[in-house]
């Protein structure tokens, strides 16, 4: 019954239109930001995944009102009743590229790894990565490895750039707005940008 409840509450919260899942101030899958290396106007981010969820009892509708501690959140059922969602493939976290984490920010666009996210999805993040290890030297590619880093370029101005897992439900009813979120040929556009990019990289270092 719980779990049966938060799934409801999370089809209430869930806006695939304008953050492509759950708001990641109501709940979110969190990820470790390191600065790894910087190449002209870009700086290259390195994010690792902890596998960690947060909720924020202040804004999140399902646990509104209460505080989220260990002994709450047993008595809620909470955190068991989303294991049940997650594991039985009801919902999953996604990864995503926000410009800042805070309620107004934007998502930049999915960063999905390659057991999540919808066909299309993963290969930003492919794109994305290998764009960052071409702006990087030998020994700051080796570091991101031996760390198990997803690497993001990043524009300089966007310093608050950040990644983190929105929670998306699997089931999505046919709607003008599912519609708007579900978007292939941006996500291509996205691909298509970091493999120009790396291009581009790869053409100056050839020409000095």
């Amino acid at each position: 019954m719980p779990a049966l409840q938060l799934l409801i509450d999370l089809y209430h919260a869930q806006s695939l239109a304008y953050v492509g899942g759950v708001h990641w101030r109501q709940l979110r899958e969190l990820y470790e930001r390191h600065l790894v290396g910087e190449h002209g106007q870009y700086v290259v981010w390195g994010f690792r995944r902890t596998g960690t969820p947060e909720v924020f009892n202040n804004t999140a509708p399902f646990v509104a009102g209460k505080p989220v501690n260990e002994e709450i959140c047993e008595q809620l059922l909470f955190w068991d009743a989303l294991k049940v969602l997650t594991t039985t493939g009801l919902a999953e976290f996604v990864g995503h590229v926000i410009d800042a984490d805070t309620d107004e920010a934007s998502v930049i666009h999915p960063y999905v790894l390659a057991d999540t996210g919808e066909p299309g999805e993963p290969e930003i993040a492919t794109a994305a990565h290998a764009a960052a290890r071409s702006m990087l030297t030998a020994g700051q590619n080796d570091w991101a490895d031996s760390n198990d880093l997803y690497l993001l370029p990043a524009e300089r101005h966007k310093i608050n750039v950040q990644l983190v897992g929105l929670l998306r439900l699997r089931y999505r009813a046919k709607t003008t707005a599912t519609a708007l979120w579900y978007a292939p040929d941006l996500w291509t556009q996205n691909v298509k940008r970091y493999d120009q990019l790396a291009v581009s990289l790869s053409a100056a270092a050839i020409s000095r």
